[in-house]
């Protein structure tokens, strides 16, 4: 087995993303402060960090070594495994909070449930209702704690490494996707259209990110998808929906985080960029869990960002307008629609209106998108 250090990022193909560590007892030290990286995570009853749980985002850890909690904690009975860091915010939740459930199928001996410490540190109380059906999805009834406020003991702690995540263990580990193809959601029988689009267009226009968007909805509709808007529904239909269409397409978004947990290589799917920098979003989950590439279709036209407001990567705030005529080229192409709908541009009067209504139409400049995010 090999020793990580504070410097060793989790690899998808060796390393400690694929061991698993018992830490007995384990000190459970939660974030005291908001920042991007934090002193939190796991370590042994005489301080030691047990590197096998820092979470890593690309090439950063965001979990840095806490001190060791002076005076007497609670403690946790029982035989537990880590969940690592607890995101609220969907995407993050399904990509980083999901990244250590490979562990369960294959455990020797069963445990109580899963240890989380929140990301923010005025997180109270335990899971959302998304966060507890997702993880009911891998194994039924399974429970989680909460580690938020004060460290705490815990009796047995089973830690596997970070199966999944941003950056380079974006493609995850072999066990990962065994453990998500053979065990998640598997109860959820397909039911729903053969042709679904997958929306933002409900989210506001500035979570959405596409201007044309409306539009795009309602020609795919002529062309039989249904436009599925997944916020407005449960996780099992979600994932219903996913496993029933044959042909999808779909914005970029967390949403293609949860298709591509449930995904199969016969099914087509086109996966539409709504902005030029981080491109790849669910892109190479989407690969490496089903097996098969989708086709990424960059077309905007020009993309509207706030003004002065440094590296666009470390604001999610930007507007792309939809190149439609060339979109409807690209999927009829690929055999996603007959071409028999005409795919007129967004009026420029609509893209005024859209930004606008966005609410920062004197703090937004067009911006040419790069050449990579144009499909040429």
């Amino acid at each position: 087995m090999s020793d990580p250090d504070s410097n060793t990022a989790p690899r998808p193909d060796d390393g400690w993303s694929r061991e698993i560590v018992t830490v007995a007892p384990a000190v459970v030290v939660p974030p005291s402060t908001p920042r991007f990286m934090q002193p939190c995570g796991v370590l042994h009853s005489d301080g030691a960090p047990c590197f096998h749980g820092a979470t890593w985002r690309f090439d950063r850890r965001m979990t840095r070594t806490p001190g060791l909690p002076d005076g007497e904690m609670p403690t946790l009975p029982g035989r537990w495994l880590w969940g690592g860091v607890l995101f609220g915010h969907f995407g993050h939740f399904l990509v980083e909070s999901a990244a250590r459930l490979w562990a369960l199928p294959g455990l020797e001996a069963p445990v109580e449930g899963v240890v989380f410490i929140p990301k923010r540190p005025r997180h109270q109380g335990g899971l959302a209702g998304f966060q507890q059906a997702f993880l009911s999805l891998m194994q039924p009834g399974l429970r989680a704690e909460v580690v938020s406020g004060a460290p705490m003991r815990v009796e047995e702690l089973v830690v596997p490494g970070q199966g999944f995540g941003l950056g380079g263990i974006s493609a995850a580990t072999p066990e990962m996707k065994a453990a998500f193809r053979d065990h998640f959601a598997t109860g959820i029988a397909p039911e729903g259209p053969e042709r679904l689009y997958v929306s933002r267009s409900k989210l506001g226009r500035l979570e959405s990110g596409l201007i044309g968007e409306e539009a795009l909805e309602a020609r795919l509709a002529e062309e039989g998808y249904e436009v599925f808007h997944p916020q407005d529904h449960d996780i099992p239909t979600q994932i219903a929906r996913y496993k029933a269409a044959w042909k999808i397409v779909m914005a970029d978004g967390s949403a293609g985080h949860l298709f591509a947990y449930v995904g199969r290589s016969d099914q087509d799917v086109a996966y539409i960029l709504r902005r030029d920098f981080w491109t790849e979003g669910p892109i190479t989950q989407i690969e490496g869990f089903t097996g098969r590439a989708p086709l990424v279709l960059n077309r905007l036209s020009a993309i509207w960002q706030p003004k002065d407001e440094g590296d666009r990567q470390f604001h999610g705030v930007t507007l792309g307008v939809l190149d439609l005529p060339a979109l409807g080229r690209d999927l009829k192409a690929a055999g996603f629609v007959s071409g028999s709908v005409s795919w007129t541009a967004v009026p420029d009067s609509d893209i005024a209106a859209a930004v606008q209504a966005a609410g920062v139409v004197d703090s937004f400049a067009p911006m040419t998108p790069t050449p990579e995010a144009t499909g040429t």
